[in-house]
């Protein structure tokens, strides 16, 4: 046993078991620290220094001293805080209920448009390295509104574009293949689903009718092998309008007008 100043016992070494105990006369594990908070620097031939700590404070810490940046921390309640990229084969989150993985944004004053996080699907194959998909949240607005918007890329290319948008609202936006107009819309409050100009509604395996405007007119499109049916099963007309005129009428096994 080796003694401090004040003739306390400070580091003991168990050769019955091949221990070294620091603040602590029967180590349980290889080497077994004791203390109201302790720390260990570990320092490498570039001088690099990292400090693993337990605290006062019941958390434990990876500290990056060369950048004076906190890595990890593993809170008292079991909650860990990571800093910085982290790799890993894989990762799990688990909780007897309501897990939860968060990614936190430390600016205080975040803009309109700003980003709150991604979470990047990135590809090392030789021939396309780079990030190939992207789940992004970002500010709408300075009160708190959020979207989240999912992005991906096409080929070789390496640029990400819009493909799908959720608003805070409800909305949801759907892009063309350029990824720079929303075509299809949901709107949440009006409950409708709107198509832009040249959007198409397209039924059948061989998309044989289609409903669109072009911007100017409306049409019912049916390239089929079989017939347009306009069905009514509640013994009523069909009726065509125009501008609140009646155009035609289709009376149930009467005339047409």
């Amino acid at each position: 046993s080796f003694y401090n100043d004040s003739a306390a016992q400070g580091l003991f070494w168990d050769s019955s078991t091949s221990r070294l105990g620091l603040g602590v006369t029967n180590p349980t594990a290889n080497l077994e620290i004791q203390g109201t908070s302790v720390e260990v620097d570990l320092d490498n031939s570039s001088g690099k220094r990292y400090r693993i700590s337990s605290n006062t404070d019941s958390t434990f810490k990876i500290e990056d001293k060369s950048s004076s940046a906190t890595r990890l921390t593993i809170n008292a309640d079991g909650s860990s805080v990571f800093s910085g990229a982290v790799t890993a084969d894989g990762l799990t989150v688990q909780a007897s209920s309501s897990a939860t993985l968060k990614l936190e944004s430390t600016t205080t004053t975040l803009p309109t448009g700003g980003s709150l996080g991604n979470i990047d699907f990135y590809s090392n194959d030789q021939s396309n390295v780079g990030v190939k998909a992207r789940i992004n949240t970002y500010s709408e607005d300075t009160v708190g509104s959020t979207s989240l918007r999912f992005k991906t890329t096409a080929g070789f290319s390496t640029a990400l574009k819009d493909r799908l948008t959720l608003a805070s609202n409800g909305d949801i936006q759907f892009y063309e293949d350029t990824g720079t107009t929303a075509k299809l819309t949901w709107d949440a409050s009006a409950e409708s689903l709107n198509f832009a100009d040249n959007g198409k509604a397209q039924f059948g395996a061989s998309n044989d009718l289609q409903i669109y405007h072009d911007g100017s007119n409306s049409y019912v499109q049916d390239s089929g092998d079989g017939s347009l049916i306009l069905n009514t099963t509640n013994g009523g007309g069909v009726y065509v309008y125009s501008a609140g005129e009646t155009m035609a009428t289709f009376n149930s096994n009467g005339a047409v007008n």
